[in-house]
């Protein structure tokens, strides 16, 4: 299931290792279990005290299964994959790394930032690898001494360079003489 996944290049790859440890452990604690209560212990009695030692262990991990939790809204809902561009609040950077407590991005500046997964699953994401079309704004500076007629050939001209590219939707295009 893990090769597939890869392959196909789903989100939920990247937590195919943790699905199998979890089914293993799950084996071996029912596994564990079924030997004890073929011994003759009562096995009610040992999860009722373990119930209330997990309830203990959870207060204490409360944030560790918040990023849990977190990774879960991140494979399931995949705003993101690796490899891609992302704005995770006000930082950018690109995915190197979805794990189970955090999620890693590679900033502009080749910094890595490691961002815990309950708060990449409570801020909004934006994912800059899947536009389906780009605004670029470019302002071009002329002296003061342009005259209007040769402004208007500037803005015609660079019109023209625009709609000469086969990638642009000549319908976006918007060119225009904006101020001083």
């Amino acid at each position: 299931a893990h090769e597939i996944a890869r392959e196909k290049q789903l989100g939920i790859a990247v937590f195919m290792p943790w699905i199998k440890k979890t089914l293993v452990e799950v084996f071996v604690v029912v596994g564990t279990l079924l030997v004890v209560q073929s011994l003759g212990y009562d096995v009610r009695a040992i999860l009722g005290g373990l119930g209330i030692g997990g309830l203990a262990f959870a207060l204490a991990a409360q944030d560790t299964i918040a990023n849990l939790f977190g990774s879960l809204v991140v494979a399931i809902d995949q705003p993101f994959k690796l490899g891609e561009t992302v704005k995770i609040g006000t930082s950018i950077g690109m995915v190197e790394d979805i794990g189970l407590r955090s999620t890693k991005l590679r900033l502009i500046d080749k910094s890595l930032m490691v961002l815990p997964n309950k708060t990449v699953a409570a801020e909004s994401v934006v994912n800059l690898s899947r536009f389906t079309q780009r605004r670029v704004e470019q302002v071009i500076g002329l002296t003061y001494d342009t005259k209007a007629g040769q402004m208007e050939e500037m803005v015609e001209e660079v019109r023209r360079i625009i709609l000469d590219e086969a990638e642009v939707d000549p319908t976006s295009v918007i060119v225009y003489f904006r101020d001083y």
